[in-house]
């Protein structure tokens, strides 16, 4: 039976899904996370309708091959967040404000919806910051940084110390007040993770960490056997050097964060933040811990948070080849709106610069952060 459902990111993005199928609604469930109530009297930022297809509007005319396309009227995403075959019209003059994307019936997820999302957030004032967020006694702690930078780490090393979850993926600012928003998403852990930290390994079924210790035995048979290769300078030894990482990447699991903090650890609501870490993975066997300047980290992570949205230009990009009139200011302005808003969000912040080898040590790492923060709190 088709449902329509409302989900609510933190009163600044409303999303309804109209006449979604069982299937179709839980694709969307796993996109946006566990954000989904009810928006009363407010009208939705974003609709996303499923019908058997979308309007017509002339001949279909690919831009990327089975990827996009245009007719006279729409611009169509040809692939679901699955990698099925969808036809979904993206609005690109209009997504950022009040919009309707609609799905042909079967899609299992909408790209890119959460960079949709995010950009609507921009502009309502939220901003959005790949990191995470934890509360240690009373302090809230923002940890920022570029993929493998250290943040997910910092979070595990706090929750040996008692610290509470706020947020693993994106954390949502607002410059006015200064507090900071989660979302309770799943947290990825890696099997080096679990080998360091004991504690974690009952986070996850007997079966898992089987597999991802076997997972690691196996990356070291590969790497073992493509140096042994790569002497004799056969073929071979490139093959086997291209499944290591491939192996690599497999070497996770995904965890819900009640499961590894337990409920009472969970922060729901916005909490006021204290100090801003920026997380940089290095080429040295040592941990730093040293001020930075905030406005700083704020320009590079305006960047960083660009780059997470580049699917989204990307198909605004296509759009506008597609229809050369069209334009959406919204998008146009976005590197001058993130730097504004973050600008403000953590330039008053008392900001540290984490530099660590990757992996790192997690006991080390929460010795180091933690020291540190001791040294330069009042009294």
């Amino acid at each position: 039976m088709a449902e329509t459902v409302d989900f609510d990111l933190h009163g600044a993005v409303g999303i309804r899904v109209v006449d979604a199928g069982p299937r179709e609604l839980n694709a969307i469930r796993r996109q946006l996370g566990p954000i989904e109530r009810p928006l009363g009297d407010r009208a939705p930022d974003i609709v996303i309708r499923f019908a058997r297809a979308p309007p017509p509007g002339g001949a279909l005319r690919y831009i990327t091959m089975g990827q996009t396309a245009h007719d006279a009227e729409h611009y169509y995403v040809l692939r679901d967040d699955q990698g099925r075959p969808t036809r979904t019209v993206l609005p690109m003059d209009a997504v950022g404000g009040p919009c309707e994307i609609q799905c042909s019936r079967g899609t299992r997820g909408v790209r890119p919806l959460l960079a949709i999302i995010n950009l609507t957030a921009l502009w309502k004032g939220l901003v959005p910051l790949h990191g995470s967020a934890l509360v240690h006694g009373e302090r809230g702690i923002l940890v920022t940084g570029w993929a493998k930078g250290g943040k997910t780490e910092t979070l595990l090393a706090f929750r040996e110390h008692g610290a509470r979850y706020l947020a693993d993926e994106w954390v949502y600012l607002d410059p006015e007040t200064h507090r900071m928003y989660g979302i309770p998403e799943p947290i990825r852990l890696w099997e080096w993770h679990l080998r360091a930290l004991a504690s974690l390994r009952p986070t996850v079924s007997s079966s898992t960490w089987r597999r991802l210790r076997a997972g690691r035995f196996a990356v070291r048979a590969v790497e073992r056997l493509a140096a042994a290769a790569g002497r004799n300078r056969s073929g071979v030894a490139r093959v086997l050097r291209k499944a290591a990482p491939t192996l690599e990447r497999q070497l996770s699991v995904q965890v819900e964060p009640e499961r590894l903090f337990g409920s009472s650890r969970l922060v729901s609501g916005g909490v006021p933040v204290s100090c801003l870490l920026w997380a940089i993975s290095h080429a040295s066997e040592e941990i730093t811990v040293e001020r930075a300047d905030a406005a700083s980290v704020a320009e590079r992570m305006s960047a960083s948070v660009e780059y997470e949205l580049a699917e989204m230009r990307d198909h605004y990009l296509q759009f506008r080849y597609a229809f050369p009139g069209a334009a959406n200011d919204r998008i146009e302005a976005l590197g001058a709106r993130l730097a504004e808003l973050l600008g403000r969000a953590l330039s008053p912040l008392a900001a540290y610069r984490v530099a660590h080898p990757y992996p790192v040590d997690l006991t080390a790492l929460y010795g180091a952060i933690a020291g540190r923060l001791a040294e330069d709190s009042p009294g």
